[in-house]
């Protein structure tokens, strides 16, 4: 299916051998027969369903050679697999230009060329303007889906969108990717302090079951919207410098 075309494992900031996912990046020479896309989804839901202490933790993506330069991805249906979904195929999601980052730039072979033999650099300001999509489509859920904001509700996922947002902002900061952990860090020091508690609730959230106030869920809603105008100001200002 792969020959020799690499196969390696996502990494950036650090690894918690108990908590941390494997994020798997396996590129093929083509795109993939139906049969060999059975073949997947079987062998990930026996793993899944067995002991290995990494059962339920793999997200992978088996992605065509021929995607990896392209300045963004189509709408080719590639195999991926998420956490409690199992293996579906469907489009490359809009932050795959900061996985290809991610990849390049900190990416670990485990079979075939390095990332950086594969994987042009990725223009910052490319970079900028598609995780710019994602608080967008966030404020749409806000202003238009109340199920998302019950989503929302939950610590968990509460962390999950406030720690993401750090990390578009500190992408918005400085062109890179960060982990969220170390955005986290970054934003407390660099955002308005009217984020910082927030910020450092949300970083000590991450496997808090409970539900979050509706003061948090507010807050959130703001720093939504902050991030959206800020990526908004920055689109702005290039335009009017070009």
């Amino acid at each position: 299916m792969c020959g020799n075309l690499p196969f390696r494992l996502v990494g950036i900031g650090r690894f918690y051998p108990c908590t941390s996912d494997l994020d798997l990046v396996i590129i093929t020479s083509g795109m993939l027969a139906e049969a060999e896309i059975a073949a997947l989804r079987a062998l990930h839901t026996c793993f899944d369903s067995g002991d290995s202490p990494w059962a339920g933790k793999v997200e992978a993506v088996y992605v065509a050679r021929g995607a990896l330069r392209s300045p963004f991805p189509d709408s080719t249906p590639y195999p991926q697999v998420e956490k409690e979904r199992g293996l579906f195929v469907d489009q490359l999601e809009d932050g795959w230009l900061s996985q290809c980052h991610i990849v390049r730039e900190h990416g670990i072979t485990l079979y075939g060329p390095t990332s950086k033999m594969l994987f042009d650099p990725v223009d910052p300001d490319a970079l900028r303007r598609t995780v710019a999509r994602i608080p967008a489509m966030w404020q749409h859920e806000v202003q238009n889906d109340p199920t998302w904001m019950e989503w929302l509700r939950p610590r968990s996922n509460h962390t999950f969108v406030t720690l993401t947002l750090c990390r578009l902002l500190y992408t918005l900061e400085t062109g890179a990717v960060a982990s969220k952990a170390a955005a986290a860090r970054w934003a407390q020091r660099t955002l308005p302090a009217c984020w910082i508690g927030l910020i450092r609730h949300a970083s000590c959230g991450l496997h808090d079951r409970s539900m979050v106030s509706e003061a948090e869920v507010e807050e959130t809603v703001a720093l939504i919207e902050y991030t959206v105008e800020e990526f908004r100001l920055w689109e702005d200002a290039k335009l009017h410098r070009s």
